[in-house]
């Protein structure tokens, strides 16, 4: 599971008002009390909006929206990633 949020999912401290990705990793129980977070982005100046899972015979990727959001009829964003 990936996620865009404000705050550190693992603390809960606010993040500056930009959202980071973070990817969490679950135990094979399967239990939300083993998820441990891993925040993929690191950009308090810019948004990390939208991620998602893309995958390909070969690889996987995990991919995002990274710019300024004021609205969405007002943006200008780049889409970024990271290979599995």
């Amino acid at each position: 599971m990936v996620i865009s949020a404000d705050v550190n999912p693992s603390t809960g401290e606010a993040l500056g008002g930009k959202h980071q990705v973070f990817r969490a990793h679950v135990s094979a129980a399967d239990s939300t009390d083993t998820i441990q977070w891993q925040q993929l982005s690191n950009d308090p100046a810019r948004h990390n909006i939208r991620p998602l899972f893309a995958s390909g015979d070969e690889h996987s990727a995990i991919l995002w929206l990274r710019g300024t959001y004021n609205t969405y009829t007002d943006y200008y964003m780049d889409v970024v990633g990271i290979l599995n």
